[in-house]
């Protein structure tokens, strides 16, 4: 647990707070895009349809209007009655209707059928607590009067290639034209969706939002994979951009053939992905392992010493009581022996932080202490003693063991 925070807090220093604020703004937008935003999919319940009694029935056009007839003048009495008597006429009008209701009806028996009797409007209406009787009966007044006349086609109907034509026409009108109140954004998506041959933009958004992410968490794990054969940073940074521009590709193909809940599976799993794709954004500001290994004598040049040398100049101050530069040569010692044994590759950019992120994890914990003591002591003017140097100077022999097994354990494998 310590190792990992002491992690979070190396990202978070220098251009890394840059990269992780990139990620939290990502983060923020996808959690607001796939679940706060509102406007998705809507599940519509639809309503209970009303029964209708005599649907399979055929009845005659005479036996309907009769029905219509009896209803209307069942409406009419209640009308002009109260209590109990006004609710056994509307029980009657609704007995009406409901005789006929959804019945084939015919000119006459064995004939063709005509219609189906429909009526689920009124009869809604009259199962009410208080039905508006008077819209009742206007509306059995005018489907009474309609019955009553002779049976009539339509004429002039258009076909084929002028229907067409007589479509374009009304479509055409600016009544019609939905989409100028649409934002560019809009815009944007339905143009995208004509591509895609998909004609929902919002699909189409939500395809290329998931593709996007998808292609950063491969181009960071590509990133990540690959830094043991690529020691070129922009190398590796131009095979990631290409191995996540292909994937998020390939990704936005595939999900135009998925279910829609299935996608909706996939923006809830791919938060984890985005967690990559942060881890990929602030890694991108940090220094990497240069392109060539470098030799020992790159850090003795800077330093003017080797890892030996600098622990005869520790031991030396230390007996002078310069306990501060003594602490400082002990620490340079045990990077250079880190450089020497090829387990932490010295870089003039790297900070003793970047060093700390880039060691071994079996001397991690030991190392930051070192660092630490270090930095507090030489930059900060912390004071020191002997009793401090002497357990400074037993971990960085700890330390030292350490790379002495490994670098002996190397030696033998190889």
């Amino acid at each position: 647990m310590k190792r990992l925070w002491a992690r979070v807090r190396a990202m978070l220093t220098g251009w890394r707070l840059g990269g992780a604020v990139t990620f939290a703004i990502l983060l923020a937008f996808g959690a607001w895009f796939f679940f706060f935003r509102g406007g998705g999919n809507v599940v519509v319940i639809p309503p209970t349809p009303p029964p209708r009694p005599a649907v399979g029935q055929i009845v005659t056009l005479a036996e309907y209007q009769q029905a219509v007839k009896d209803a209307l003048d069942d409406v009419q009495s209640a009308l002009n009655a109260s209590g109990d008597e006004r609710k056994a006429d509307i029980k009657r009008a609704s007995a009406d209707l409901e005789g006929v209701e959804g019945a084939a009806v015919t000119q006459s028996a064995g004939g063709t059928t005509l219609a189906q009797a429909d009526n689920t409007l009124v009869l809604a209406e009259l199962q009410k607590d208080d039905p508006n009787l008077e819209a009742v009966q206007s509306s059995l007044s005018l489907l009474s009067t309609s019955l009553g006349e002779a049976p009539t086609t339509v004429t002039g109907t258009l076909a084929g290639a002028q229907a067409t034509s007589a479509l374009a026409a009304v479509l055409s009108d600016p009544l019609y034209d939905y989409t100028k109140s649409e934002s560019p954004v809009q815009k944007l998506m339905r143009w995208l969706a004509g591509l895609s041959g998909n004609n929902d933009p919002n699909e189409v958004l939500t395809r290329l939002m998931l593709a996007f992410l998808f292609g950063l968490a491969l181009g960071s794990i590509t990133f990540l994979a690959i830094g043991q054969w690529v020691k070129n940073r922009w190398a590796r940074l131009g095979l990631s951009v290409l191995s996540g521009l292909l994937g998020g590709i390939l990704f936005y193909m595939a999900t135009g053939y998925l279910d829609l809940l299935f996608e909706g599976i996939i923006a809830g799993g791919l938060v984890v992905a985005a967690v990559a794709a942060g881890l990929f954004i602030a890694g991108l500001n940090r220094a990497s392992a240069p392109s060539t290994a470098r030799t020992v004598s790159d850090l003795e040049v800077v330093l003017g010493m080797g890892a030996g040398e600098a622990r005869k100049r520790a031991v030396a101050s230390a007996s002078e009581g310069d306990f501060r530069a003594a602490i400082r040569y002990r620490c340079l010692a045990v990077l250079l022996a880190l450089d020497e044994a090829h387990m932490l590759v010295f870089d003039r950019s790297a900070t003793n932080r970047e060093y700390l992120f880039r060691a071994p994890g079996p001397i991690h914990d030991s190392l930051q202490a070192l660092l630490s003591r270090f930095e507090a002591v030489w930059y900060g003017n912390s004071p020191t003693n002997a009793e401090e140097w002497t357990q400074y100077d037993a971990t960085a022999s700890e330390i030292e063991a350490h790379i002495a097994r490994e670098k002996a354990a190397t030696a033998k494998a190889a």
